[in-house]
């Protein structure tokens, strides 16, 4: 997990559900999780921006992005690779 210190979200698409926990015999896809975590963070990060005066450049934050992006595709390899 990307971020150890929060609990797993699992999206179950064949029961339509969300839970914190895996259920045996069930597909489960986790990294909506890690996304819903991300836009979590994204908006803590504009909040705390707000607060500086003074906001990062566009050119890291792209780069950043990306980098998170790539992270997430290699943390999740295991569902492209079906």
């Amino acid at each position: 997990m990307m971020a150890p210190g929060l609990p797993i979200l699992h999206f179950f698409p064949r029961l339509g559900i969300w839970r914190f926990a895996p259920m045996a015999g069930q597909p489960a896809i986790s990294w909506y999780g890690a996304v819903l975590y991300g836009a979590l963070g994204g908006v803590l990060g504009a909040a705390l921006c707000g607060r500086m005066g003074r906001a990062p450049s566009w050119k890291w934050i792209c780069v950043t992005a990306a980098l998170v992006l790539v992270a997430l595709a290699w943390h999740e390899r295991h569902w492209f690779a079906r």
